[in-house]
């Protein structure tokens, strides 16, 4: 049911010939009345941002995530994908950041949602990182990028173990939301970019920014690089 805010009410109550009548009537004429008199307004629907779907993926994995006391760099990698609105349509950021120090070790800024593009995010992070990623837990959602067989082979290849939240439990991977969170509202990536050049431009002076220059509460006021250097807080 649409809100019916005080100047609406009043309106009605106050411009209806039959005003006496409306004292005591039930929602459902009331919500009549609100139509026949044009004072309900339409919700607009907003199209939904492509993201991860779990229709697809041919791989699921048990959360070691959550049975894990992180307590050095390059145990746990978290991995996800946001939504970049540009003016062409919407393009997939993917990122793959470090746990204990929260640092962005890999993204890409896909042209399209396919595993492919996804997966070289965890390229970037395998290049990066130091001492490779060997015996890592590797956890996101059940996007069927994440998934898929290439997924699959590049953890094989790296000695990654896969690990996977619950179906519909975003609190599973609060780490990387978070981080979303932090880019898309603290160095306005939730904009609108004029191309798809200009958009990858800003997330890469954002993701330097964010690793590099900013301080972090749970970090001890340390930046995730630095954390990520000395290997422990």
């Amino acid at each position: 049911m649409p809100a019916i805010g005080g100047k609406k009410m009043y309106y009605l109550l106050h411009n209806n010939e039959n005003a006496d009548e409306l004292q005591g009537i039930g929602r459902d004429k009331f919500m009549c009345l609100l139509k026949e008199s044009g004072l309900v307004v339409r919700k607009v629907r907003r199209s939904r941002a492509p993201g991860t779907n779990s229709a697809g993926t041919e791989q699921v994995y048990q959360n070691l995530k959550k049975v894990c006391q992180v307590s050095r760099c390059n145990e746990v990698l978290e991995s996800d994908m946001t939504a970049i609105k540009i003016n062409e349509g919407y393009k997939p950021l993917s990122l793959c950041m470090d746990i204990y120090s929260r640092k962005i070790l890999g993204w890409h800024l896909g042209e399209n949602w396919s595993a492919a593009e996804t997966a070289k995010a965890l390229l970037e992070a395998e290049q990066t990182s130091e001492n490779g990623l060997s015996g890592s837990i590797h956890h996101s959602d059940r996007g069927s990028q994440y998934g898929s067989e290439l997924y699959e082979t590049l953890r094989l290849l790296f000695g990654i173990r896969g690990s996977m939240s619950r179906k519909g439990t975003p609190t599973d991977e609060a780490h990387i939301e978070r981080l979303n969170r932090t880019l898309k509202w603290e160095f306005n990536l939730r904009r609108r970019f004029s191309s798809f050049e200009q958009a990858k431009e800003t997330i890469y002076c954002a993701i330097i920014i964010y690793n590099d220059l900013r301080p972090h509460w749970s970090l001890k006021l340390k930046t995730p690089s630095q954390v990520y250097a000395e290997g422990r807080l």
